[in-house]
């Protein structure tokens, strides 16, 4: 097991990448819990209603997909082989990292509304301050942080031709072609 966190470790652009995609899980595990207190407090939706905005902008965010799946296309997909399956071993970190992001970033989102004033409870009346604190956060919090995993995703250290000379070099020691 330690061998293969060693190797995990050891691997750069696992470790940038699952970086990445953890500030930007943390976002979006911000948002969430922010979602229902904006949609009641700001938009005036009652209960009974956020499930259904809740699904509107899950639609939404899959209506999405398209686009960024152009942009891969423009821009390339980076693949390296490592030579091994270590598939369970990346998948496992991987996994952690999004539940550690969804577990902070839940809790991110409650502190913030917290720290300007806003009373979550059923029954509260917040002070405008409050509603305004609130459209700061849910604006400004989870845009901040998708702007930093924005940032580090940027600095992507696996290139085209990183990742061409690593697929050649795997291909010589291993005698035969690139497999998919």
């Amino acid at each position: 097991m330690f061998d293969g966190l060693k190797v995990m470790f050891k691997n750069g652009c696992f470790r940038w990448l699952v970086t990445a995609f953890m500030i930007s899980s943390l976002g979006i595990a911000v948002l969430m819990p922010l979602k229902a207190f904006y949609a009641i407090s700001v938009l005036g939706a009652n209960q009974n209603e956020i499930p259904i905005l809740m699904f509107f902008g899950t639609i939404a965010g899959l209506a999405g997909i398209p686009f960024w799946v152009v942009v891969s296309k423009r821009y390339g997909k980076h693949r390296a082989w490592s030579g091994e399956n270590r598939a369970a071993m990346f998948f496992s970190a991987w996994s952690i990292a999004t539940k550690a992001a969804g577990s902070l970033g839940g809790s991110l989102g409650l502190w913030a509304l917290a720290w300007i004033g806003f009373d979550a409870g059923r029954e509260a009346l917040n002070a405008p301050e409050a509603i305004a604190g609130l459209k700061y956060v849910y604006v400004f919090l989870p845009s901040s942080i998708f702007l930093l995993a924005g940032a580090v995703i940027c600095k992507y250290p696996m290139t085209r031709e990183r990742q061409t000379r690593i697929r050649a070099a795997i291909e010589r020691r291993d005698g035969h072609g690139w497999r998919r």
